[in-house]
């Protein structure tokens, strides 16, 4: 069911998985290691007493805080789709192009529904195969090679606080170092100096501070525009959307409250394919494209599944689940 995630534990409402053990992981805990120390390191540097002591716990403070919020958030299941174990045809998803799936609003805009014949499931609309982990994954933001997994439906919002996380501590943390970097300067490189090493690592700490809180802080903005157009990374640096209107786009409010809070309420959501009506339809779906494809002509099926159509639709209601 997991794919290449592993299991770790189960809560009442959450589980919790690791993705592929990736080196991109390895690069970030490294960094937030290295960065962390070098902070710490240069807060005791500071000639008042008081102030090496707020700084130090400060810079624990926002150590703290950065490894929590990326082991929440490579802990947290992106939304993976428990695969099925119903074989048909290989062609299946052949058909089902004719096949569309209604939007939760009411307009004349649809999507198109595929099947996957690696999980044997025939997936929700924006959902997507991850050959990296394994699994289909419900409304598919893109792959991340630095938490190991992909970034999904149930943990997008962890990614973005992430992200915002990332670039306040960074800034905060620049705000330590520099200016012992800019006292140290003058005297470091004397030959009698013994400030050198404290204005080096204080230097590559703000150099790469900087540079990180600028880098994370304008990603996630870039993600807070999209949770605003409702649209993925993978759609939005597509261009899915560039011809036609999105059809999954309601006002901004309601985009950015379906992104903060209503994403795992919406029928639209992995508790749709866990529900027993969508586990029927779903079943009697692979039953009828199972039947017509075993029929003599490819022509007459698909005139069939035209005909069916209406009759094989699923309506997506923007009502919340009780």
């Amino acid at each position: 069911m997991w794919g290449k995630y592993i299991f770790i534990s189960q809560k009442k409402y959450e589980i919790q998985i690791l993705g592929p053990v990736a080196l991109g992981m390895y690069i970030i805990l490294f960094a937030i290691a290295c960065m962390s120390v070098g902070t710490i390191y240069s807060a005791y540097w500071y000639e008042d007493i008081m102030i090496v002591i707020f700084e130090e716990v400060f810079a624990v403070f926002l150590s703290y805080i950065l490894f929590k919020s990326y082991f929440d958030l490579i802990y947290t299941n992106p939304g993976i789709i428990p695969k099925g174990n119903t074989s048909v045809d290989k062609n299946l998803d052949y058909w089902m192009r004719i096949y569309y799936f209604k939007t939760k609003k009411e307009t004349p805009f649809k999507t198109k529904l595929k099947y996957c014949r690696t999980c044997k499931i025939i997936r929700p609309p924006r959902s997507f195969h991850c050959n990296r982990c394994g699994v289909c994954i419900e409304r598919h933001d893109h792959h991340c090679v630095f938490t190991g997994g992909c970034i999904g439906v149930r943990n997008h919002k962890k990614f973005v606080v992430f992200l915002f996380t990332t670039a306040f501590v960074s800034f905060s943390a620049l705000w330590i170092n520099a200016p012992i970097a800019y006292t140290s300067y003058p005297t470091a490189f004397d030959e009698t100096a013994e400030t050198l090493d404290i204005f080096m690592v204080s230097f590559f700490c703000c150099f790469i501070q900087f540079q990180t809180a600028f880098a994370m802080f304008l990603f996630g903005l870039l993600h807070i525009y999209f949770a605003s157009q409702n649209i993925t990374s993978n759609e939005g640096f597509r261009r899915v959307y560039k011809n036609s209107e999105n059809p999954f786009k309601m006002s901004l409010l309601q985009n950015l409250s379906y992104f903060w809070n209503d994403f795992h309420r919406f029928p639209c959501h992995i508790t749709m394919i866990q529900n027993p009506k969508y586990k029927q339809y779903h079943s009697k779906l692979l039953a009828n494209y199972g039947r017509l494809y075993t029929e003599e002509s490819k022509e007459e099926n698909g005139e069939k599944l035209k005909d069916n159509d209406e009759k094989l639709q699923v309506t997506c209601l923007g009502k919340k689940d009780d």
